[in-house]
């Protein structure tokens, strides 16, 4: 008996030396997030990091939930781009794959990198067009009235001469303010209004996308 047990495991030893190793487990995508007309999964965060949209910050680490919050916030000014039928020329989505794929290292690096993680270059490209309508929603809805009246600018300079370029920055960085604050209280209420519930108990999570 004893003889036949170690035969036996003898076979075994020897078929493990000639089988290959078992394939690691992959990371099954999972839901974020949902409102009620859009669900976000890891993946699509994941890829959004790499390719440098929704001002996401470019990382490999976990997702986490400012990230998820960053990247459901960029689908709803999408989502009210497209309701008032703010669309990009072709050569604008244009422009914008190309500084994507500068981001990566040129075309060529790119469309190699989408192919090794079995990502489809219209999937990419989808989330690409979302980005810059987002960007043009918010340029047109609120950067465009983002005016500041003089005796704001002269109260924020303070007494004393002042150059015409720290006027430039100063007036900037006012109009950058106006313009986040409105931003604030529009997402604050599109938030409410969407029923975003996000699923924060996941977080943080892997990223099932690699990093370029």
């Amino acid at each position: 008996m004893a003889t036949r047990t170690w035969m036996v495991l003898a076979g075994l030893w020897a078929l493990a030396l000639v089988l290959p190793p078992p394939a690691p487990a992959a990371f099954l995508d999972a839901v974020l997030a949902e409102t009620d007309e859009v669900t976000v999964t890891a993946s699509e965060i994941g890829l959004a990091r790499a390719l440098g949209l929704f001002e996401l910050r470019s990382t490999a680490g976990p997702i986490q939930p400012v990230d998820l919050q960053q990247f459901v916030d960029g689908r709803l000014l999408e989502r009210e781009a497209l309701r008032l039928q703010i669309e990009p020329t072709p050569a604008e989505l244009e422009a914008a794959w190309r500084r994507v794929a500068e981001h990566l290292g040129g075309d060529a690096a790119l469309t190699a990198w989408l192919a090794r993680i079995s990502v489809s270059g219209d999937w990419a490209r989808r989330l690409v067009d979302a980005d810059l309508r987002r960007r043009q929603f918010i340029d047109l809805r609120f950067r465009a009235f983002a005016l500041v009246p003089p005796d704001e600018l002269e109260a924020a300079l303070g007494s004393g001469p002042h150059s015409e370029v720290e006027r430039q920055r100063v007036e900037a960085r006012l109009r950058q303010e106006t313009v986040d604050r409105a931003l604030r209280d529009w997402l604050h209420e599109a938030r409410s209004r969407a029923a975003v519930r996000l699923v924060t108990g996941a977080l943080p999570a892997p990223s099932p996308i690699p990093f370029p």
